[in-house]
C-alpha cells in the first residue's frame, strides 16, 4: 500500500483511503489526529467533519469517506488551522431518531427497548419479550452428562440451560456526531463483568449499527454466549445469504441437514406480510432462530417465531472446541429494515460492512521531495458496470503469465459484464478454470476494456495480459 500511495498525487500530510470493493462507496474511517488539524477532501476541497473517539493513549477521531472510488483510492489533505474542536454534541436524551428510525434505549440491559421504523409506520422489536434488541445473553448448564447438546443421543436428556441476560446497566453517553447519533452503553452478566456496547444511528443511511466489546472470564463448565435480536413478527419467513446466493432454510435444506443452526455469509432476513428486518452478524456467523441452542436438533424447521440469536461463543462440544474462552472479544452487528428485503442488495450492503475500507497515512518522510506523480488524488484502478457483479480478487497468476481476476456474480441476474481498467494496456484476455488453466480466448473491446457472459449466481475467473510488465 505505502508503494501505491507513492505513486499518487498527495502531498505530506495526507490521508488516503482505500476502497477494495469494484462500487463507489461512503463508509467511516479512524486514525490518530493530533489538535491543530483539519481534514480536507481534496475532490470537493470542503472541509470534513469529524468525531473524537478516545484519548486515552492517541488522539482518535472517525469521519465519513463519502464516494471513495471502487478498487481506488480518494485522498484527504491534512491542513493546519488555530484550534480544532470535536464536531460532536452530547445530548441528554435517551432516545435517538432520525429520517428512518426513532430508538429508545434499555440502559439497564445496555441494548435497545424500541425500534420504530418510520417508513414501515411499525414497531421492530418484540417488546413483550423477555430480551431486549441487541441484549447480551450468557447460557450456563449442560454441565451434568449424558445430555443432548453436548453429545447427541436420542436416549439422552435434554440438558437444563439458564439464561442470564445482560443488566446493571447504564447509559455512558449519548452524542449527535457528524455521521449521526451515537449512543455508549456498559453492563454486565455472569462470567462477564464488562460488556460496552456502541449503537449508531446514521443519518444517511437506513441502518444502524451495534458495536459489542466486551470482558469474560475463562471457564471451564459449559457455557455458550448469545446475542438477543427479537423481531416483531410473530410467523416469519426466513431467508439468508450463503457463499453465492441467499436460501430460505424452511424449504432449500436437504434432507438431514442440521435446523437448530445456521451459518450466514454476511445478513440473514426474517419476513412477514410487508415488512422484512435483517440482522448482519459480521463476526459470528452461527445464529440460532426462535431459541436459544438446547440440543433439541428438529427433524422439520415448522413453525418460529421472530427471536434470532447470533451464537457468539460456546463450549459445549470436545472435538476442535476450546476448554474455555475468556479475554477480550468484540461482536459487530448490522440492523436494517425495509418492505422487502432485497437480496442483491442486502449482499452489497454485507460486503460492505465486511470490508472497510484501508488507510494509508502519507508523511514528510514519506514524500521528502514532492515530484509530480502519476496518479490523480482520486482513482478506480477498474469499473465494473454490474452492480451484482463482485470482484473478488485480483492477484498475480499463479504460472507469473498475467493476472488474475475472480468474479462473482451474487444476483439472481445473468448477462454481459463490461470491465474496464484504465491504466492496463491490455494484450489478451482468457475465461480459465478455477486452477487458472486458459479455456477460452475473451474478444478485447479496446486496450482497457474487456467484457464477458456470467450465468447467475456463477464465479468467473479471468487472465490479463498486458503489453509490457511495468503495466
Amino acid at each position: 500500500m505505502a508503494v501505491l500511495a507513492d505513486q499518487v498525487s498527495a502531498p505530506p500530510h495526507s490521508i488516503i483511503v482505500f476502497n477494495s470493493l469494484n462500487w463507489t462507496r461512503s463508509g467511516l474511517v479512524e486514525f490518530d489526529l493530533d489538535p491543530g488539524w483539519k481534514i480536507i477532501d481534496t475532490v470537493t476541497q470542503k472541509t470534513v467533519p469529524y468525531e473524537l473517539r478516545s484519548t486515552k493513549l492517541s488522539r482518535r477521531i472517525r469521519f465519513l469517506a463519502e464516494r471513495v472510488p471502487g478498487v481506488g483510492y480518494k485522498v484527504y489533505r491534512l491542513e493546519r488551522e488555530s484550534a480544532k474542536a470535536d464536531d460532536s454534541i452530547e445530548t441528554t436524551t435517551s432516545e435517538l431518531e432520525n429520517s428512518y428510525y426513532s430508538l429508545k434505549l434499555d440502559p439497564s440491559s445496555g441494548a435497545i427497548r424500541s425500534i420504530y421504523d418510520k417508513e414501515l409506520r411499525r414497531e421492530m422489536v418484540d417488546t413483550s419479550s423477555p430480551y431486549r434488541f441487541g441484549q447480551y445473553v450468557y447460557v450456563t448448564g449442560a454441565d451434568d452428562l449424558p445430555n443432548r447438546l453436548v453429545v447427541y443421543r436420542t436416549p439422552s436428556p435434554f440438558p437444563e440451560l439458564t439464561p442470564h441476560g445482560a443488566g446493571g446497566g447504564k447509559v455512558v453517553s449519548i452524542v449527535r456526531s457528524p455521521v449521526g447519533m451515537v449512543a455508549k452503553l456498559e453492563s454486565s452478566t455472569t462470567n462477564t463483568p464488562c460488556i460496552s456496547s456502541e449503537i449508531v444511528l446514521f443519518d444517511k443511511e437506513k441502518k444502524i449499527e451495534l458495536t459489542y466489546n466486551l470482558r469474560k472470564a475463562e471457564i471451564f463448565r459449559k457455557e455458550g454466549v448469545y446475542f438477543a435480536f427479537p423481531l416483531a413478527l410473530v410467523h416469519p419467513t426466513f431467508r439468508y445469504e450463503i457463499q453465492t446466493t441467499s436460501i430460505d432454510p424452511s424449504l432449500d435444506m436437504l434432507q438431514g441437514a442440521g435446523l437448530e443452526t445456521f451459518s450466514v455469509q454476511h445478513w440473514i432476513s426474517a419476513r412477514e406480510g410487508q415488512a422484512s428486518a435483517t440482522i448482519m452478524p459480521l463476526d459470528a456467523p452461527i445464529v440460532a432462530l426462535g431459541d436459544i441452542v438446547r440440543g433439541t436438533f428438529p427433524t422439520k424447521f415448522g413453525q418460529r417465531n421472530g427471536n434470532l440469536f447470533s451464537f457468539a461463543m460456546s463450549n459445549y462440544h470436545y472435538d476442535n472446541w476450546p476448554g474455555g474462552e475468556g479475554g477480550e472479544f468484540r461482536f459487530r452487528y448490522v440492523f436494517t429494515s425495509g418492505a422487502d428485503a432485497d437480496p442483491d442488495a442486502l449482499t452489497r450492503l454485507g460486503w460492505e460492512e465486511a470490508t472497510p475500507f484501508e488507510i494509508d497515512e502519507v508523511t514528510t518522510q514519506d514524500k521528502a521531495v514532492d515530484f509530480p506523480r502519476r496518479f490523480p488524488p482520486a482513482l478506480s484502478f477498474v469499473e465494473v458496470d454490474r452492480p451484482d457483479v463482485l470482484l473478488q480478487t485480483w492477484k498475480l497468476a499463479e504460472d507469473g503469465n498475467g493476472t488474475i481476476l475472480r468474479f462473482l456474480n451474487f444476483g439472481s441476474q445473468g448477462g454481459v459484464v463490461n470491465v474496464s481498467i484504465p491504466l492496463m494496456q491490455l494484450k489478451s484476455a482468457w475465461l480459465c478454470t478455477a486452477l487458472e488453466a486458459n479455456r477460452n480466448a475473451v474478444p478485447l473491446k479496446d486496450s482497457h476494456r474487456l467484457a464477458f457472459e456470467i450465468q447467475p449466481h456463477e464465479i468467473v475467473t479471468v487472465r490479463l495480459q498486458a503489453t509490457s510488465d511495468r503495466d
